[in-house]
């Protein structure tokens, strides 16, 4: 293997006696754009096997991302993979779209173990009176 070799997914769990495992996001933001950009190409060509071009994405953000994080993230879909659209989707207010609600307290736990990532779970509750939007986000990292 060459310094220069990288392997996603299935590939990097069969080789990982041999690799060194990265993980371009940290607590819910991306830390290494590089990265990043191999996972999003593989996932669209490898995987998906679709042609950006015609598909406008919508992408998934944390509740506290940063204006930066969202410019460079906009700007390697823009610029790399060439979307003709783009929105990104603060994960709480979906979370009320999937229940129907527009107006609720919006909980929030990440469970991550070596072997898989589980999508967080979101847990939904009436608003309160006096605060009518209100989205609270509790991440746990669990390893076993």
């Amino acid at each position: 293997m060459g310094e220069e070799d990288w392997f996603l997914g299935d590939e990097a769990q069969h080789k990982r006696g041999e690799l060194s495992l990265q993980y371009p996001i940290s607590r819910a933001t991306v830390t290494n754009w590089a990265n990043m950009e191999k996972i999003w190409h593989h996932s669209f060509y490898q995987v998906l096997r679709v042609a950006l071009r015609q598909h406008p994405l919508m992408v998934t953000e944390p509740p506290l991302n940063t204006m930066s994080n969202k410019e460079k993230m906009s700007q390697i879909l823009f610029e790399t993979f060439n979307v003709p659209a783009l929105y990104l989707a603060n994960l709480g207010v979906l979370s009320l779209y999937a229940s129907g609600q527009t107006s609720e307290l919006v909980t929030s736990t990440a469970v991550m173990n070596p072997e898989r990532t589980r999508s967080p779970r979101a847990l939904t509750l009436p608003a309160l009176p006096y605060l009518p939007s209100l989205w609270i986000f509790v991440s746990q990292r669990h390893f076993i």
